[in-house]
């Protein structure tokens, strides 16, 4: 199983630009199994802080 997180970035009025901010996998087959496998998408997270741009 996958489970992903993302958010939605407006750069400019009426763009909408989807942006993968990481994911965590988990094994269905060993449904006892506890270990994750957790990866952060760190540049896509940094242009989240990026300034907005101002709409006109």
């Amino acid at each position: 199983m996958t489970v992903r997180a993302r958010a939605v970035v407006h750069r400019e009025p009426g763009v909408s630009e989807p942006l993968l901010l990481g994911e965590v996998k988990r094994s269905m087959a060993l449904q006892e199994d506890e270990n994750l496998e957790i990866e952060i998408f760190s540049q896509n997270l940094a242009q989240l802080s990026a300034p907005a741009v101002d709409a006109p």
